[in-house]
């Protein structure tokens, strides 16, 4: 027994000793928590107030930092896309003339020039124009007002009677321009369809209705004189295929003809929609006939306005 108690005793000791050298710094480091938090009990509460009034005052700070930032920054817009169409109207009034000399059963018929008033208008519809290459879609008509002839009676005294001449045109150019500049010169290729008619409004008489009509081509320069004014000019030829029956039972026996002439217009700009206009155009048709060569001239000059959408 004595040398249990000898062996159990030593055990013992070691055990206790073990465990209060495992106790004591988990007894200190909770005494230290307690310190702390008696300290923090004690503090001003005043300078916690003041610790939160800097941290607002500095997030105030912040925040008006990126509020500057933000005025400053350039506002970032997509560029606007170039228009793909423009429209273009003009109408115009001024004068005209219109002759002709056909070959009949009987010798010629010949209608020396007549001047007349006249009225022009036209449409135009522009695709891509800001592009280098461009397609303009043109419809034109041009016709007399208060146009009067003397017709001579056989048996009677001469009689005046009231005719319409009037032009049709229907085209599309391509149109190419040789620059990057605004008063860069440009070419245009207005190629379509055109008919020209003479109507006298009562067929008693010997002046005959007729209509010539047929394809045409037009090469025009397209030269900015200035940054508001704009020179179009170019020479014109037309094939003529259509015939009216008039003409072929008076004695033409060709089935088709030609036209040469020119057209031309200058615009001023008065404002970025606004423009004025002088225009002018003149053809002469001729045809081959049995007896003789059918000869029929238009000539048209107005001067009006351009509106542009």
């Amino acid at each position: 027994m004595g040398k249990l108690s000898f062996l159990i005793a030593p055990m013992l000791r070691c055990w206790v000793a073990l465990s209060l050298c495992c106790a004591l710094p988990a007894a200190a480091q909770d005494w230290e928590l307690e310190e702390d938090d008696e300290l923090g009990q004690d503090d001003d509460p005043e300078d916690d107030s003041d610790d939160f009034a800097e941290t607002e005052d500095a997030s105030d700070e912040d925040d008006g930092a990126e509020g500057e930032g933000a005025e400053d920054e350039p506002t970032s817009r997509e560029p606007e896309s170039a228009a793909w169409l423009a429209l273009e109207v003009s109408v115009g009034v001024g004068a005209g003339t219109r002759a002709f000399e056909r070959p009949i059963p009987v010798g010629t018929q010949k209608l020396p020039d007549t001047a007349f008033g006249a009225a022009n208008l036209m449409a135009r519809a522009r695709l891509w124009p800001g592009d280098a290459v461009s397609l303009d879609l043109v419809l034109s008509y041009q016709t007399s007002l208060g146009m009067r002839i003397r017709e001579p009676a056989p048996f009677a005294l001469p009689k005046d009677i009231d005719v319409r001449s009037h032009r049709l045109a229907l085209a599309f150019a391509p149109t190419l321009r040789l620059g990057d500049s605004a008063r860069a010169l440009a070419l245009a290729f207005p190629l379509g369809f055109v008919v020209r008619h003479l109507w006298p409004q009562t067929d008693q008489y010997r002046t005959p209705e007729y209509m010539l009509g047929g394809a045409f081509i037009r090469p025009e320069l397209l030269w900015p004189l200035t940054d508001s004014v704009r020179l179009r000019i170019g020479p014109e030829v037309q094939w003529l295929p259509l015939l009216d029956g008039t003409l072929t039972r008076s004695g033409v026996s060709c089935c088709q003809g030609v036209a040469i002439g020119a057209q031309g217009s200058l615009q001023a700009d008065l404002s970025e929609a606004i423009a004025v206009e002088l225009f002018y155009r003149e053809s002469h048709a001729s045809v081959s006939a049995n007896r003789g060569t059918l000869g029929d001239v238009e000539r048209f000059v107005t001067a009006g306005l351009v509106g542009r959408l």
